[in-house]
Order: structure tokens, then C-alpha cells, then sequence
């Protein structure tokens, strides 16, 4: 885990591995579009027009 502590200059303890295992990271993505729209990208803009 010391290897990837370097690259996203935070700590991987065994805590984020688990949230991250349980899709964490999809679920806070999916709550930043939702809740800051403005700033979806492009693609997604267009997809969620359709």
C-alpha cells in the first residue's frame, strides 16, 4: 500500500481500500454531478439530455 501513498499523496490505510472495494468513489462522483450540475462534462450533459 506504501506504493500507492506516493502517487495520490494520502494515506491508504485499510479503512480507504474498503470504501473504495464498496464503489465509494462512483457514489461521491455520482453525488458531485447531481448536486453541482453545472459543472457535468460535455459527454455527460448530452447523455443525460437524451
Amino acid at each position: 500500500m506504501a506504493e500507492l501513498s506516493c502517487p495520490y499523496e494520502v494515506e491508504v490505510t485499510p479503512d480507504l481500500v474498503e470504501k473504495d472495494n464498496n464503489s465509494w468513489y462512483l457514489q461521491l462522483r455520482m453525488h458531485y454531478y447531481l448536486t453541482l450540475g453545472q459543472f457535468l462534462t460535455n459527454r455527460d450533459t448530452k447523455w443525460a439530455a437524451a
